[in-house]
Formats: C-alpha cells, sequence, structure tokens
C-alpha cells in the first residue's frame, strides 16, 4: 500500500509540474556585463580595425568599458534595467537597449531615441535564458539568446556581457560581432 501511494504521489507530481511551471527568467541586468577579470579580442564588422585584442574591462556595470590602452573598444551600458553595447568614447551602438528583467520565449516592444531625439520603435523576443554557446575559444553558460526583429541574434553571456551578434544578410546569419577569446588575467 505505502509502494502504491508513494508510486502515485510521484506520478500525479509529474503530470502537473509542467502545467504549473512558468518561463525562466533573468532578473538582473548587472551580472551580464564584462567582468574585470578577463581580457578579451573582439572581431567588428563594421569596426575600425575590425579585430581588436587585448580588451581590458574597468568601471562599474553600470559603465563598464572594455578597452585598449589607446582607448579603442567597447562599452557595456547598464542603466535603468537596460543593457546595450556601444563603441567606447562615441554615440555609436551596436545594439538597441536590452530591458531586464527578461523571460523566455517573450517578445518585448520598446521606444528608443536617436541622437536628433527622434523615437523609433524596436521589438526582440527572449528565446532563451539558459543556454550553452560557444563563441570563439570559449563555451559560454547562462547565455541569454535574442532574436531581434531584423532576423539577427544577440547572445549575452553573464559575466561576459555581449559575446556574439549577427544580422540576416540575403537570408543568412552573418557575424556582425563577436567576442574571439576572453582570457583569464
Amino acid at each position: 500500500m505505502k509502494k502504491w501511494f508513494i508510486t502515485a504521489v510521484t506520478t500525479l507530481s509529474l503530470a502537473i509540474a509542467p502545467m504549473t511551471s512558468s518561463a525562466a527568467t533573468v532578473s538582473a541586468g548587472s551580472n551580464y556585463v564584462p567582468s574585470k577579470g578577463y581580457s578579451y579580442s573582439t572581431y567588428d564588422l563594421e569596426g575600425t580595425p575590425k579585430r581588436l585584442s587585448n580588451l581590458k574591462c574597468s568601471g562599474p556595470a553600470s559603465l563598464r568599458q572594455c578597452t585598449t590602452t589607446n582607448y579603442r573598444g567597447y562599452t557595456h551600458l547598464y542603466n535603468d534595467k537596460y543593457l546595450s553595447l556601444g563603441v567606447a568614447y562615441s554615440d555609436v551602438y551596436l545594439t538597441p537597449a536590452y530591458k531586464f528583467p527578461m523571460t523566455s520565449g517573450k517578445t518585448y516592444k520598446l521606444k528608443e531615441y536617436d541622437l536628433e531625439g527622434n523615437a523609433y520603435s524596436y521589438r526582440y523576443e527572449v528565446k532563451s535564458v539558459n543556454m550553452t554557446k560557444k563563441v570563439g575559444n570559449k563555451t559560454y553558460k547562462n547565455v541569454i539568446r535574442i532574436k531581434n526583429q531584423d532576423g539577427g541574434y544577440t547572445f549575452i553571456a553573464k559575466n561576459h556581457g555581449i559575446v556574439l551578434i549577427t544580422i540576416k544578410k540575403k537570408g543568412k546569419q552573418v557575424t556582425y560581432y563577436k567576442v574571439t577569446s576572453a582570457k583569464k588575467r
């Protein structure tokens, strides 16, 4: 009788669990900026130069600068629950602002402003918040995968920031930005 009861309870809990589970959510983006303990090398399709190496990160999570000794590199901005990637010491952004918390399977529609103050809308879908992704020489865990409105993807790794951006060109995914190497300092 005891075995039957335990079996019944286990079977019932397995049947009910999928119905009561919710989509995975990442609540804070402050853990998704690059670590100060690593140096990075990058590739940027439109960058001059296209490849940068030995980028060292400094500053608070809200304004994490990853630059070379001559100040070339990128800034991960995490401000007011929004994360974006821009070119250091400029007004050029590689991504729109992604809002936290992020929930897997949810589509977000946001509004942003250009340098002249004109509003524009954009949308993106969070496809996953806990995947594993190999980019360059490193396999990252706890990666957020976002599908952008242009059909490209952004991958944001916990403790490493945005590690890969693709854009869709002629039906194919093309690398726009990626971290080619991450090494502990």
